[in-house]
């Protein structure tokens, strides 16, 4: 490797050592070389959106986060009273319930209105009017109905005979 040449403070033309060391104020033009490798700093991962981090780890968070495809899960069950059902349980601080899919089925012979709940707020209301009825609901994605964060999903009915449902959800 060739020496560097510059010109001091003073206007004078010097020119650097080649060989590796620590200058000092009697031999400035002994160059410093580091043992570490450019870009290989020790970075803390960002575990939170609110992580303390830097930006570049906050921003491959945000990556991860939005290039994932959540799971679809779907649960099923069997209603036969007037009081509320919790078909989805909540699924824990800061995280919502995606809504994708809802069937419902009139088993019973009696006529009832279903309704799906946010928690305890009514949000969806289907008529099933005799035994057999059906009503189906598909979202398409990223049109998915969000609860609440934190928030059950709940079902209730206005008789007490008996209907099955299934729901199709992730969580975020």
């Amino acid at each position: 490797m060739s020496s560097v040449k510059y010109i001091d403070g003073a206007g004078q033309l010097r020119e650097r050592a080649i060989t590796s060391g620590a200058g000092t104020a009697n031999n400035p033009d002994v160059m410093q070389f580091e043992s570490t490798a450019i870009g290989t700093k020790d970075d803390n991962a960002a575990t939170s959106d609110t992580a303390s981090a830097s930006l570049i780890s906050l921003a491959k968070r945000l990556l991860v986060k939005t290039n994932v495809s959540p799971t679809m899960l779907f649960v099923t069950g069997t209603a036969s009273t007037a009081t509320t059902t919790a078909a989805i349980a909540a699924p824990g601080a800061g995280v919502s319930i995606y809504v994708s899919f809802i069937r419902v089925e009139l088993e019973g012979t009696t006529a009832q209105t279903i309704t799906i709940r946010d928690g305890s707020t009514d949000r969806i209301r289907f008529y099933l009017s005799s035994q057999g009825s059906v009503k189906d609901i598909s979202l398409a994605a990223n049109r998915e109905f969000k609860l609440t964060a934190n928030t059950a999903l709940n079902i209730v009915s206005s008789a007490a005979s008996a209907f099955n449902y299934t729901i199709g959800y992730f969580v975020l």
